[in-house]
């Protein structure tokens, strides 16, 4: 519940320009430099995210409403409203 919490503080924080864009809280808690891992870019929708990455390692299911989406791949998470990407987040 904690972790959950952290990184929906994390999301907040970053959507919000208090942390960098460079720069993520990675699962460990070290920061990262997102320079050279490419993510899903906000906006895209679940089609788009999966012709560019491919098939995630694990799709949880929606929850809460407006509903949003967890895909995981390895290294970094894709959070999704609806059918359209919020944020990613890197997390190895």
């Amino acid at each position: 519940m904690i972790r959950g919490k952290l990184l929906l503080i994390i999301i907040l924080l970053n959507a919000f320009g208090f942390i960098a864009s460079s720069a993520v809280l990675a699962d460990e808690g070290i920061y990262r430099d997102r320079s050279n891992i490419t993510v899903p870019s906000t906006g895209m929708s679940m089609e788009q995210v999966k012709n560019k990455f491919g098939r995630a390692d694990a799709s949880l299911p929606s929850i809460g409403n407006p509903p949003i989406t967890r895909w995981k791949y390895d290294g970094f998470t894709v959070y999704f409203e609806h059918q359209h990407v919020i944020h990613s987040v890197i997390t190895s």
